[in-house]
């Protein structure tokens, strides 16, 4: 794992990219993510119903991807205004809350947690809070300027994160990681 300089940015940060950035308006087949969330999608039990809540929604692509494949029960919070207003815009029955990270209580069947552990500095105490019986998140292989830190291998994910579950995978997708655990 590489830690970087970069510190945690506050909301008006992500509401200016998200402002400008026309690859987070886009539906989710467009997405630069879909094979990730494709990846990721498999690892969800095949209960429909199940509740579902993804941790940092953003503009709610992954939220849309979820309810395309049926998926129903479905929940995204944000702390980034404009984010939560296309991710509103996005989905047709997804429940849209601003919240943040560090003071919200997560209780779901599974969590999603997509690119937000490597923008906190303070992520594995908020691995800890997460109330739910499998926990899928995604972490990149590379550096951007938000990134607090970033993984250069599946150990180097294992180690971060292995602690907090009972059982877990780990596979690379591209230029990023996703961890399928069980508390």
């Amino acid at each position: 794992m590489k830690t970087t300089n970069n510190k945690e940015q506050k909301a008006s940060y992500y509401n200016k990219i998200f402002k400008k950035a026309k690859h987070y308006k886009c539906g989710f087949e467009k997405s630069e993510y879909y094979n990730v969330w494709f990846e990721l999608i498999g690892f969800l039990p095949p209960d429909k119903s199940i509740s579902i809540t993804d941790v940092g929604c953003g503009t709610g692509q992954l939220l849309q991807m979820l309810e395309h494949y049926n998926y129903c029960n479905l929940m995204g919070f944000d702390f980034s205004d404009i984010a939560l207003k296309e991710a509103i815009e996005k989905t047709q029955f997804a429940s849209i809350y601003y919240g943040n990270i560090h003071n919200t209580r997560v209780i779901s069947d599974v969590i999603i947690c997509t690119e937000v552990l490597e923008h906190i500095e303070n992520d594995c105490e908020v691995l800890e809070k997460f109330e739910a019986k499998q926990i899928i998140i995604t972490v990149p292989e590379f550096n951007d300027p938000a990134h607090v830190r970033y993984f250069e291998s599946v150990e180097d994910v294992r180690l971060r994160y292995g602690k907090y579950f009972k059982c877990f995978e780990i596979i690379k997708v591209q230029r990023w990681f996703i961890l399928n655990g069980y508390k």
